[in-house]
């Protein structure tokens, strides 16, 4: 788990630099003339990237057995709500505008693909570990791809910059691969790979500001049932005595820092510069 969030680490601390003096100089060569308008294609006037930090709920169930005093062995069973102890992740997406309305909305299908750690800790206390001292955790890699349709307002929906603010109204599907192992803290095999699929319903929410870029503030909720580990060989029978261990995601909570780093190239439309105004009727 150190080891993960270490390359999330890393991977954050090269990305944001990058981004921002990419804004820097975009922004600095804007303002000399240097930057005309629309010269990239749409493909790229729409592409985000963003940096995530993720929160998870779910349940599991697990069958256990333990020595008392006498070295007589008891088996039973135990089942209980569980949250993740932070997940980190970062997206990259697009859209297609599907039509305009009016002069500042659009209808849009989205596309996302968001790689997404969620890290377990604690798993069992209060319930069959009450009496141990072991915390027990896990983490899960998770390969997202959200696909879903958008009401944008604003400047990212039109792709103009005299639209300062955006706001995003968006639901879906989230399709999942999902690459869970747990704790063995006795190190005595390798541990075991749980990989399942799943997908989830989603919402979400965003808000934004043009500031040299665009940048936004997702949210996004996706809820549903969906497997994590499901009955694999004991987990550490010698050392916590779980002999079956089921679980289950049942929702994620994603807080996104979204920017969109060719939007600089976007036009800026309207009634003071109809000799750029494009004609925008058409869905693109």
């Amino acid at each position: 788990m150190l080891e993960s969030t270490l390359l999330m680490y890393m991977i954050t601390r090269k990305l944001i630099p990058l981004l921002v003096l990419l804004t820097i100089a975009f922004s600095a060569a804007a303002q000399k003339g240097f930057v005309k308008q629309s010269r990239l294609p749409r493909s790229l006037q729409k592409f985000e990237f963003g940096v995530s930090s993720v929160g998870a709920a779910g349940t599991y169930k697990s069958d256990f057995a333990y020595y008392d005093d006498e070295n007589t062995r008891w088996e039973g069973y135990h089942e209980s709500p569980t949250t993740s102890k932070g997940g980190l992740g970062v997206t990259l997406g697009t859209f297609y505008r599907i039509a305009l309305i009016g002069r500042r909305a659009a209808i849009t299908a989205d596309i996302n693909v968001a790689y997404n750690y969620l890290f377990w800790k604690g798993i069992g206390s209060g319930g069959f570990f009450y009496e141990r001292t072991d915390n027990v955790g896990g983490v899960t890699k998770q390969l997202a791809v959200p696909v879903g349709l958008s009401l944008k307002f604003g400047n990212d929906g039109r792709l103009e910059k005299n639209h300062r603010f955006c706001t995003t109204f968006g639901a879906g599907v989230m399709p999942t691969f999902n690459t869970t192992h747990l704790d063995d803290t006795l190190e005595v095999r390798k541990r075991e790979k749980h990989r399942k699929w799943g997908a989830q319903p989603y919402v979400k929410f965003e808000a934004g500001i043009f500031a040299g870029l665009c940048f936004k503030l997702r949210l996004m909720y996706a809820f549903g049932d969906i497997p994590l580990t499901e009955n694999g060989d004991s987990w550490n029978e010698e050392k916590f005595g779980v002999l079956n261990f089921n679980s289950r995601l049942k929702s994620t909570f994603t807080t996104t820092l979204v920017i969109m780093p060719f939007s600089y190239d976007w036009p800026d439309n309207g009634w003071w510069n109809s000799a750029n105004t494009r004609v925008n009727w058409l869905p693109l």
